[in-house]
C-alpha cells in the first residue's frame, strides 16, 4: 500500500469514527445493512458460474440498471422514514459483487425507540421484487457493544475499495435478519 492510499484510508477512517461518535453522544444506535438487487440484475447464476436464466429473460439489465433499482429502493426507505418521522444519519456506499452488480452497504445510526421500525422499513423495502426467487436480498446487523465498532466494521469494506487487499480485522457483529422473504 502506498503512502497516499494509506493516508486516503486513514481518512475515511476517521470520518467514520466521528459520524460514529456523534451519533453515540446522541444516544443512537448503529445498524448495518446490505441491500443486495434481485437475481434479474446478476449475470451469473449464484456459486454455479453459469448463465444465469432470469437476468437474460429480463433483457441482461446492467450494472447501471442494478444501481438505479438500488437508489429506488433507498428512495422507498428514505421517503418511509420521513413520513414516519424517524431520523437517520449514516454512510452509504456500493460494492461490486464479481459479476459486477453492484450491492449496497449501509451503516445508519437510528434512535433506540426507532430501531426496530427502521430495520421493518428495510427489510420490507429491501425485498420488493417478482417471484419469490428474483426479490431483493437484505442483511441487518448491530454491533456488539464493547467487541467492535461499527466504525471498525464499515472500515473492513471501505478498506477493501480503496486498495483490493485483504483486511485482517476482527469483529464481533450480532446477527439479526437476512432474508429473501416473500412479500
Amino acid at each position: 500500500m502506498t503512502t497516499t492510499s494509506y493516508l486516503k484510508a486513514q481518512l475515511r477512517k476517521q470520518a467514520v469514527l466521528r459520524i460514529e461518535k456523534f451519533a453515540t453522544d446522541q444516544g443512537d444506535v448503529g445498524v448495518f445493512a446490505t441491500i443486495t438487487a434481485p437475481s434479474r440484475y446478476h449475470p451469473v447464476a449464484g456459486k454455479s458460474d453459469g448463465i444465469n436464466q432470469t437476468h437474460v429473460a429480463f433483457g441482461k439489465p446492467t450494472p447501471a440498471d442494478a444501481q438505479r433499482y438500488l437508489r429506488n429502493v433507498w428512495g422507498r426507505i428514505r421517503s418511509r422514514l420521513h413520513r414516519e418521522g424517524i431520523s437517520i444519519r449514516g454512510v452509504r456506499f456500493t460494492e461490486q459483487h464479481q459479476d459486477r452488480c453492484p450491492q449496497w452497504h449501509m451503516l445508519m445510526f437510528v434512535a433506540p425507540e426507532n430501531q426496530a421500525r427502521y430495520e421493518a422499513v428495510v427489510a420490507a423495502s429491501a425485498i420488493i421484487g417478482g417471484s419469490n426467487d428474483d426479490q431483493g436480498k437484505f442483511k441487518l446487523l448491530h454491533m456488539e457493544a464493547g467487541k467492535s465498532t461499527a466504525a471498525g466494521y464499515i472500515a473492513k469494506y471501505i478498506a477493501k475499495d480503496i486498495n483490493g487487499d485483504n483486511v485482517n480485522f476482527h469483529y464481533a457483529p450480532t446477527y439479526i435478519r437476512t432474508g429473501i422473504a416473500a412479500n
